[in-house]
């Protein structure tokens, strides 16, 4: 690709990952918007599973399910 940066080009993986990772959240969304706003808190936010149940209004026991449920979704579609 030639007239791009080095920099742009080394980091092309990391937003092709970006990107995929994006497209899953909004397919995990039509699934559940609950298990994405679980992914978010718990993943990016780097959240405990208290404070993510306190942030959705969840019990902890729902909130642990819901992000054992979106794991299961997301690693079968990035097998």
């Amino acid at each position: 690709m030639d007239g791009l940066p080095d920099a742009v080009l080394a980091n092309r993986s990391r937003l092709e990952l970006a990107i995929a990772i994006d497209a899953l959240l909004e397919e995990l969304e039509k699934e559940s918007q609950q298990r994405r706003a679980v992914v978010e808190l718990k993943f990016f936010l780097g959240l405990t599973d208290e404070e993510a149940a306190g942030a959705l209004d969840l019990t902890l026991q729902t909130l642990q399910r819901e992000w054992y449920c979106a794991r299961r979704w997301l690693f079968e579609r990035l097998k």
